[in-house]
């Protein structure tokens, strides 16, 4: 019997969900206005690949459609995204985007990452951070289609 090999998937062949996890580090006690970059991770936290300014590859487009955070932050703040180094129009508070809140906020059109764009998320506290470092998880979810 002759063995059987699957195709290896190279790249984008159909619409599909991706959910990106944004992670920030907020420093024990940083100041109400301190403004910090996202890492990105854009293919899961297991896979060991991470960007503060994530590249879309050759051959794929992202749009995202939702946000949320899994519980009230610590300190809230406000997020906002880079495509190619320009601001966009989108911005939430955390806590307007708490996933368990009913009439939480959602995007009001999908922002559009292209191939060859650059994509960067900050978050601006809006009040000083506890006393304690921690990490504030945001997860954007994207449909991503061929390009």
């Amino acid at each position: 019997m002759a063995n059987v090999s699957q195709p290896v998937q190279v790249g984008q062949i159909g619409t599909g969900d991706r959910i990106f996890l944004v992670q920030f580090s907020v420093p024990a006690s940083a100041a109400a206005g301190t403004t910090l970059t996202g890492t990105i991770f854009p293919y899961g936290y297991d896979d060991g690949s991470n960007f503060t300014a994530f590249q879309v590859p050759a051959g794929i487009r992202y749009s995202m459609v939702d946000l949320y955070v899994n519980a009230a932050p610590q300190t809230d703040g406000q997020l906002a995204f880079y495509l190619n180094g320009v601001k966009q129009g989108e911005n939430f508070v955390l806590s307007s985007i708490v996933v368990g809140n009913t009439s939480r906020s959602k995007p009001s059109q999908p922002i559009i990452l292209t191939e060859g764009a650059t994509f960067t998320v900050k978050l601006t506290l809006l009040a000083a951070a506890p006393s304690t470092a921690y990490t504030q998880n945001l997860l954007l979810h994207f449909i991503a289609t061929p390009a």
